[in-house]
């Protein structure tokens, strides 16, 4: 379960930095759009599955909670997590804009910055 959607999350990374180049048209920004919200459902998804891991797995909860690994993992998903808040709310805000006004595309230099 959990290394499916590790693997689905970077999959979803790599498609968004796909769709994320200059010249970013209608459709890309509307799959993009999608492909960010895919990327955060997966996140949490993951991160629920991690936790009942701890709590409800094969192991004891000892295990992990005094392993370096997991939290050298753990560290690495919060880093994660905050680095993709910006270009989240940047997409997100391209897209509310597309909405409420078609036809308005995010400019290359605005692309540039994600």
């Amino acid at each position: 379960g959990h290394h499916l959607l590790a693997f689905l999350l970077v999959a979803t990374l790599a498609t968004e930095l796909t769709l994320t180049r200059p010249g970013l048209g209608a459709d890309e920004l509307r799959t993009l759009a999608r492909v960010d919200i895919a990327y955060g459902a997966i996140f949490v998804l993951l991160v629920a599955v991690g936790v009942g891991r701890v709590l409800c797995g094969a192991k004891a909860s000892l295990f992990f909670l005094e392993s370096p690994l997991f939290w050298a993992k753990m560290a690495a998903l919060i880093a994660t997590a905050l680095m993709s808040l910006p270009p989240t709310f940047t997409i997100l805000r391209w897209h509310r804009r597309f909405r409420a006004t078609p036809g308005t595309l995010p400019l290359a230099s605005e692309i540039a910055r994600v």
